[in-house]
């Protein structure tokens, strides 16, 4: 929808506080869907993961953000794998520091 040049058009002739506003409903129905989905569809999709690790051959994932953030202990191919998920910037202040 955001890359429909039609789209953009029409928002953009908008005022910045007309603009504010659409942002507004667009996060309370975002909130809103978050409260009463399902958990599973609120993560990634197990299986994906799973063939993502195999693919390319890696036992460790970082990624941002799905709506459950935490670190996902799995295995894949026998061995011990590691899903590092981040959380939301703007409420949770996330960092994931990695060194050698």
């Amino acid at each position: 929808m955001v890359r429909n040049p039609v789209w953009q058009e029409d928002l953009l002739s908008k005022t910045p506080q007309q603009r504010l506003q659409m942002a507004m409903q667009a996060l309370g129905a975002s909130t809103e869907h978050k409260g009463t989905a399902a958990m599973d569809i609120m993560d990634v999709n197990a299986g994906e993961v799973v063939k993502a690790f195999e693919r390319h051959g890696v036992q460790k994932m970082i990624h941002g953000h799905t709506h459950r953030p935490a670190t996902h202990e799995l295995e894949v191919n026998g061995k011990p794998a590691r899903r590092i998920v981040l959380g939301d910037w703007y409420e949770q202040e996330s960092v994931l520091r990695v060194d050698a």
